[in-house]
């Protein structure tokens, strides 16, 4: 971009130029873009077969021996047989105390309190609903 020395800011010309570039620019390129893809549909692609890679080996692991059975490891004792015990009766169920009851209380009674006097009930008269005038947005009844 041009800059005027006074300004500072890049002239209308380096910009119309600039765009009108970028347009044809973008016109042609669009059209080789899209014949360059179908050109590129049409060939086959090679297919490219590598070798199978090598399986690392862990330096850091080391390999251990398989571990023997468990059985072998540690031996299972050999237990004399249970003696049969003889059959026992039944022992009678113990019985449980009688529960002791405990002796009913009298309910309380609640001391009685002076009744407050009745006082007259006082009517008060009903005014008379006002009336309003209707309001200007909304429409008379």
């Amino acid at each position: 971009l041009q800059l005027l020395p006074s300004c500072g800011h890049p002239t209308m010309g380096s910009k119309s130029f600039l765009l009108g570039s970028f347009v044809v620019v973008l016109v042609f390129s669009s059209s080789d873009v899209c014949s360059a893809a179908r050109h590129l549909l049409d060939i086959p692609k090679p297919k490219v077969e590598l070798p199978p890679l090598p399986k690392p080996e862990l330096p850091h692991l080391p390999v251990l021996p398989p571990l023997p059975h468990h059985e072998s490891i540690i031996p299972k004792p050999e237990l004399p047989p249970l003696p049969k015990t003889p059959h026992l009766p039944e022992l009678p169920k113990p019985e449980l105390p009688k529960k002791h009851e405990e002796p009913s209380l009298p309910k309380p009674t609640l001391p009685t309190l002076p009744h407050e006097p009745v006082l007259p009930k006082v009517e008060v008269p009903k005014l008379p609903e006002p009336k309003l005038p209707p309001l200007p947005h909304l429409p008379e009844l």
